[in-house]
């Protein structure tokens, strides 16, 4: 196990918890009348 392999587990974590968030901002922007 490298720092770099870590580090990339890190990104994708946080990759994996923002893109709902993002989904979710869309979808709210999109139903906004």
């Amino acid at each position: 196990m490298s720092r770099r392999r870590r580090r990339w587990l890190l990104v994708a974590a946080y990759a994996a918890a923002a893109w709902p968030l993002v989904d979710y901002l869309r979808w709210h922007r999109a139903r906004r009348p």
